[in-house]
């Protein structure tokens, strides 16, 4: 059985991914997309390396299951712009 590919919007441009079992939005982004400059780190969502806005909310990629991804925006470090949406909390090297 195959899977639908899902629709969503990366640094205001439309993209379609083929979700794979197991799959979050960081390997998305990494692999499919070729986005490195959201960084793995923990893979538990704790560190926050791997922190992109989703429909204006920061979130832990690795914690966003691929079926999550349908119609979302989301923003990496590239697509973010220098101000973060109000409310997120972006950590400070």
């Amino acid at each position: 059985m195959s899977v639908p590919p899902l629709s969503l919007t990366v640094n205001g441009a439309r993209v379609t991914v083929t979700p794979r079992a197991g799959l979050t939005l960081l390997a998305h982004l990494r692999n499919d997309l070729g986005l490195t400059g959201t960084k793995t780190g923990c893979a538990t969502g704790a560190c926050g390396a791997c922190t992109v806005v989703m429909n204006g909310a920061a979130v832990q990629a690795c914690q966003v299951p691929a079926a999550a991804l349908q119609k979302r925006r989301c923003a990496d470090d590239r697509g973010a712009g220098e101000k973060p949406p109000p409310g997120a909390r972006w950590l400070k090297p």
